[in-house]
């Protein structure tokens, strides 16, 4: 403060020149990235070097600054000091610019769609065309950043968001639009399946199958469980899915059936009754004929079931 007192006091001045025309970097401009600022007073020099003048344009655009108008900014931030101009009154000012290539914006959306299928065997292509972007240089960086995070990994038409960050702060989002084509392993019907009739291994094959955009029905994630019935008549060469099936049921409500119960390396046979409906593979609460005990068992076939105490406990006595 001591200091600004006495430069003050001595009248010191400030030069600031202006050229006609200039070039920036950087999101925003300072007096000091367009004009050139002497004094004796190194601080004061600084500090009008400091002064904020808002930002900068954008590429294809340009600013005008007028002396008039920098030397009231001047005032207004310095009061007291006395700054001369010199050079041009009216300054055009125009931004330093880089281009990120169509080449890259379109790598960058390949890379997040790849890295978000991960596992999945994809194709994915550009759809459609896409430009060069001409952006601010910026003082220290240019990336690109996509997020995909909640969408829906389907194939069909995506409208990828790539933003163009500069300095760390996001400039533009270009969408780039991809075609992306996911394959999977499905089954394919080899014949004809009437409805009502349980499929069997030789009614399919697993194939290589392009999945279809806008697929109506869910297809089926592999081979049919056991126990598979044509809810519909089935067309060979369609892939199955999951609304073609309806499963028997292996087990029924208030039904009997047998129970291999195993505990380590005893193993016994009981008939049990069927306390819930199950297909190939459930698992269903089961109570023996006397009514004293419940246990969750699995369904292995056609009116059977297994229970482990060491994996499948514990027995609920009643």
């Amino acid at each position: 403060m001591l200091n600004m007192i006495l430069t003050l006091a001595l009248g010191a001045n400030l030069t600031v020149t202006l050229p006609d025309e200039t070039k920036v970097s950087g999101a925003e401009m300072k007096l000091g990235d367009v004009a050139v600022v002497e004094g004796e007073d190194q601080e004061l020099v600084q500090r009008a070097k400091d002064l904020a003048l808002g930002y900068a344009p954008a590429p294809g655009y340009h600013r005008t600054l007028r002396q008039w108008k920098l030397g009231q900014d001047l005032a207004e931030a310095l009061p007291g000091v006395e700054v001369e101009f010199e050079g041009s009154s009216v300054m055009r000012i125009f931004p330093e610019t880089a281009t990120i290539l169509a080449s890259e914006l379109e790598g960058a959306a390949h890379k997040a769609v790849a890295d978000y299928l991960e596992g999945q065997e994809i194709r994915v292509s550009l759809r459609g065309s896409l430009h060069d972007q001409l952006v601010p240089l910026g003082e220290n960086s240019r990336r690109l950043e996509v997020d995909l995070d909640g969408r829906r990994r389907d194939a069909g038409t995506w409208s990828v968001p790539v933003r163009i960050l500069v300095d760390d702060v996001r400039y533009t989002t270009v969408w780039v639009p991809l075609q992306v084509e996911i394959f999977r392993e499905l089954p394919v019907l080899k014949r004809d399946v009437p409805a009502g009739r349980e499929l069997t291994a030789a009614d399919y094959s697993i194939e290589r199958v392009l999945v279809q955009t806008g697929l109506a029905a869910k297809p089926l994630d592999g081979a049919p469980e056991i126990g598979a019935i044509a809810a519909r008549s089935l067309i060979a060469g369609n892939v199955l899915m999951e609304n073609d099936l309806k499963y028997a049921l292996f087990v029924e409500r208030d039904s009997i059936a047998k129970l291999t119960a195993r505990n380590r390396s005893v193993q016994v046979n009981v008939m049990v009754v069927v306390l819930e409906d199950g297909r190939m593979g459930d698992r269903v609460r089961v109570r023996s004929l006397s009514g004293d005990k419940e246990v969750t068992a699995r369904v292995t076939g056609k009116g059977t079931l297994e229970f482990n105490l060491q994996t499948d406990g514990p027995v609920t006595r009643r």
